[in-house]
Formats: C-alpha cells, structure tokens, sequence
C-alpha cells in the first residue's frame, strides 16, 4: 500500500513565544500563529492534530507520548515545531518554554533539560509509525549567545542529524544558517518567513514531499533574500523515505491511486445506455474519489510473516537467507547486509520492515553473486598399517662384584665368609 494511504495519520504541532529565563530580544512574536496555521492546514489534510504553545519540558514531553499512543504500526507521524533551538554536539535539541539561560560550559545543562530531534524521531519510530514527517522552524539565532563570551552550541541555526530510514526532515534553513523570525521590524505577516511560505504548500493537490521541499526552498530562498542584508535561508531538507512518493493532501493522492488501481472495475455501460463522454464527468470523479473505490488497507502483517518475505525477496535475489520460515537468523542478516552493500544502501539488519520488504520487490535481477560450490575431493585412503604387538622389554641386572676393601688396621676385626677374624 502507498505510503500516501496509510490509514492514521496523526500530527503533533508546537509554537513557543515566550522563554521566561532568556532576556527580551529573545523572545519571539510569531512562533504560536505558526504553530496554529500549520495545524489548521493539516486538518484539511486530514490529519488528526494535536496542538500545544508555549510549553515546559514536562508538557512537551506529554505531548510527544499523547502523539506515540495513537499511532499503529503503519501509521504516518508528523511533528511541527517553531520556537528555539540549538545544537549542540552532534545533536539538536529544541528549546522549552522553561529553558535556563546558560553561559559556556554549561552545555550538559541544556541537553538535560530540552527535547533532543533524534528522541523526537525514535519515539514515532518505536511505534512502527512507516512514514515519519519532522519540519522544524526553529533555526533562529541563538539564544544563548553572550557578546564577548565563547558561544554555547552553533552561533545560528541546526547542525545535520544522521539521517533515519523512514524519516522526511525539514528544516526553516540550512546548516549555520539563522531562520527569520521576520523580514523586518515592520514586517505584519501572522507568520515566520519559512511557514508563511510552507503553509500554502501543505494543502496544495498533487505535491509530494519532494516536490514540497524543492518549492520551499526556492521561494524561502527569494524571500529572504529582499531584506536589506540580503539574508541567506535556503531551507534544507533530508528523504530517507522509500517504497514511493509521500502525498500531505489526501483526496489528490487518493484520486490517483483509485484511477490506477480501479479503472478495470468500473461498471461497464449497457447498450442501451448511451456512450460516456471522453472526458469525465463531476460524477465519475466523485465515485473515483469515495472511498469505496480504494481498496481497503490491508493490516500490517506479523513480524514472523514480514521477515519470511524479507528471506523469500533476498534468496530470489541470490543473497542466501536461508528457510524462508520467519526465523530471522543470523545468515538472514548477513544476506541483508550483503544486499544493503551491493546496492550502497544503509539498512538497519537486526529486523526487517515493510520498507525493506518494498525495496526488495522493485528489485528485478539478482544481485549477490552467486555462491560458487568447490567439487569435494575425498582424501585417499592410505594402507592398513598390520598392528603388531609391543616386544617385551627385558632389562638384565647383573650383581656387582664386591668392593675391594683396604687392609684393616693393626688389632682390628672383621667378618670373613661368615667368620669373625681379629689381627
């Protein structure tokens, strides 16, 4: 099933304004309407949307978990955030209403108390979530920047994360690069530069994720670019999805799929009814379009009965998985990690996924060479040795003849054949 249809789609968005610990040029004015417009957006997507502003890290966190309950593996997971944020080490980390203001050296203090992007992206992938969407507007300046003072994390905007099989990332800008909150001071656009252009782009019929992405970029990219320093902001996106093309606005990717897929079983007209019009009518397209038309989605299949495919794709494919029984052995690994490397992929091994599954299908020819069998050549036998019994060992001891003695002494005595002999 593509991945445009799956049946749940739950999205979380958040906006932070106002960071009681930061001074007053960090706070921001449109990060809340951001939230609030994205949401909207995704409602007439057809998302179930979960809302929050100006939060704590414990009500962050709450909502992170309100967002992972309702997932189903299968599921496509969205998370939205604007406000601040800040990397840190190899890490990004989105800044709470509650942050503490740091100075340099503090660093642990901000990681401890913030939400990490990698936690954000484990949690909806722990559920099984098969497509998971983050877009983060929070590459502003950052807000803990002291003059004269060593910055703490990147002086602006996010470093780039490992990229996660299964994860769309978008972020408000590239990497080093500050997010506007505004083109000016008298800028009375509700929203930040990077959503105002997003918004419209989520409801518009036909834009998959990569056609989103590259509209974003080009328009944030002109955009900012009429301040009058000429601001860089090329928003940067990473697509680590496979097995088809993701659509945000339902009723378009649906349309397609029930065109595609359901042409064949249309009723076909009596004789006596009269010849459609070549081009359709309001009424075809809306029964191509109800969802009686789409085939109803299939529930995931078991663990056991996904990786007996996986085995079954890899050993068609000339990679040697062994028994195609579901036993996800060690020899199943090594044919996955064989297959990842011929094919330059990166694919976690330890447990299949439908993801994986779909990779293999579009693959047509073998790809692992074939195992080459050396004839076995049996040793030759060598001759009987007769087996002969050990000769015994005879060991002569032949008596020593008896030491000589000295001459005794004048007046001594001795013993002579039995007989006691004194000089």
């Amino acid at each position: 099933m593509p991945y445009a249809l799956a049946q749940n789609r739950v999205a979380l968005v958040i906006g932070n304004n106002h960071y009681g610990q930061l001074d007053a040029d960090h706070q921001l004015q449109k990060a809340i309407n951001d939230a609030q417009a994205v949401g909207d957006a995704l409602l007439r997507d057809g998302f179930q949307v979960l809302r929050g502003t100006d939060l704590t890290r414990a009500e962050m966190v709450d909502k992170l978990y309100d967002l992972t309950s309702r997932l189903q593996p299968g599921d496509t997971a969205l998370f939205y955030f604007a406000g601040h944020g800040v990397a840190l080490g190899s890490g990004n980390y989105l800044l709470p209403t509650d942050v503490p203001d740091v100075a340099p050296g503090q660093e642990m203090r901000i990681a401890s108390q913030s939400i990490a992007e990698a936690d954000v992206i484990s949690s909806m992938q722990d559920k099984g979530a098969r497509v998971s969407i983050v877009i983060l507007d929070a590459c502003r300046d950052n807000p803990f920047k002291k003059t004269g003072a060593r910055s703490v994390g990147l002086e602006r905007g996010f470093g780039r994360m490992p990229e996660a099989n299964g994860v769309f990332s978008l972020y408000s800008a590239g990497y080093g690069q500050s997010a506007l909150d505004r083109l000016s001071d008298d800028d009375r656009n509700p929203n930040s530069v990077f959503t105002r252009v997003l918004v419209p782009l989520l409801t518009r019929p036909g834009l998959n994720l990569d056609d989103l992405a590259y509209e974003i970029r080009e328009d944030v990219a002109k955009l900012a670019a009429t301040t009058p320093d000429h601001h860089e902001q090329i928003p940067a996106a990473y697509d680590q999805i496979i097995g088809g093309r993701v659509y945000l606005v339902r009723d378009s990717a649906s349309a397609d799929q029930a065109v595609s897929s359901r042409a064949t079983s249309l009723p076909v007209p009596t004789s006596a009814a009269p010849t459609p019009p070549t081009t359709p009518t309001p009424a075809t397209l809306a029964a191509l379009e109800t969802p009686k038309a789409v085939e109803p989605a299939r529930s995931p299949p078991s663990e056991a009965s996904l990786a007996a495919k996986v085995q079954a794709e890899l050993n068609r494919l000339g990679c040697n998985a062994g028994a195609a029984n579901g036993d996800w052995t060690v020899q199943s690994r090594m044919a996955l990690l064989q297959f990842s490397l011929k094919e330059k992929l990166t694919l976690n091994v330890d447990q299949p996924d439908q993801s994986m599954l779909d990779r293999l299908q579009t693959q047509k020819s073998a790809v692992c060479p074939p195992l080459v069998k050396i004839p076995h050549s049996p040793e030759p036998k060598r001759a009987a040795i007769p087996h002969r019994a050990p000769s015994p060992v005879v060991r002569n001891y032949a008596p020593h003849p008896p030491a000589a003695r000295a001459p005794a002494a004048a007046g001594s005595c001795f013993m002579f054949n039995g007989q006691r002999v004194c000089e």
